[in-house]
């Protein structure tokens, strides 16, 4: 008789506490961030682990790591300060390297069989570690990083170490003082040492002279069966660009006294 009442007494109260309990939703909600907002998240997650494995929760940068506002930069990790300070920035990226289209095939090759078989001996986190440590030693290498800035070519500009032509003298030519000016060693832009700088070089018997023949005849050559474009007055085209920085007045960029083009 015992035994029963026990039973009876366990049933009762499993179907009190089954009754307090919310039902099971079944229901999952679609993540709509983009791919690279899901690895920005879970990167961020994953390093504020390592950061601080104390909090098991991770509720101390979850927010953050979801997209809220950074926690203080005081009390938080320089790593997880420079994601935070990058985020947008990183996620751009990462959606520009893998656009939408490519997320099927990108799964399939990171849930193929030789790909996991690579995270069970080691040799995937190997290196990833040893990929980061070849960019680190590359980011403190001068050497490297001027070799980096002449090999590829930027939007919009180059380093002033790597520049050539107009651009080099634009960002590293220093104007002359005026009249009862002490000399100032900031960078100016000046049309003057544009053309001190360029003219001569291009001028026959210039450094740049047989390189600059080539080229206008290039051009030419290149010219000659040309056809102006249905769009020829669009803001981005090179030709209207080239005209505005040439030929368009600019009050930075202007001189004290007036520069002849031709002596």
């Amino acid at each position: 008789m015992r035994p029963l009442f026990g039973f009876a007494l366990a049933g009762s109260a499993a179907a009190v506490i089954s009754a307090c309990i919310p039902g099971f939703d079944s229901g999952r909600t679609d993540d709509k961030n983009t791919f690279g907002a899901r690895v920005m998240t879970l990167m961020c997650k994953r390093i504020a682990f390592a950061a601080d494995p104390t909090d098991v929760s991770g509720a101390k940068y979850r927010a953050a790591c979801d997209g809220g506002d950074p926690p203080d930069p005081d009390g938080t990790p320089a790593q997880l300060n420079a994601l935070f300070a990058n985020r947008a920035a990183l996620i751009k990226a990462i959606d520009t390297a893998v656009p939408d289209g490519s997320l099927t095939d990108l799964q399939h090759l990171l849930t193929s069989p030789p790909v996991l078989a690579l995270y069970d001996d080691g040799t995937m986190e190997s290196a990833i570690v040893n990929a980061g440590d070849l960019l680190d030693d590359m980011a403190h290498d001068p050497d490297a990083m001027a070799a980096l800035a002449r090999a590829g070519t930027r939007i919009g500009y180059r380093p002033p170490a790597a520049a050539f032509g107009m651009p080099a003298a634009l960002v590293t030519a220093r104007r002359a003082p005026a009249p009862g000016q002490a000399a100032s060693g900031s960078v100016v832009p000046s049309v003057h040492d544009v053309l001190a700088m360029t003219v001569p070089a291009l001028t026959p018997g210039g450094a740049a002279s047989p390189q600059w023949n080539a080229l206008t005849a290039a051009l030419s050559a290149t010219l000659l069966d040309a056809s102006p474009p249905p769009d020829a007055a669009a803001p981005d085209r090179t030709a209207v660009l080239a005209a505005n920085l040439l030929v368009a007045e600019r009050v930075d960029l202007g001189e004290a006294t007036p520069v002849p083009l031709v002596r």
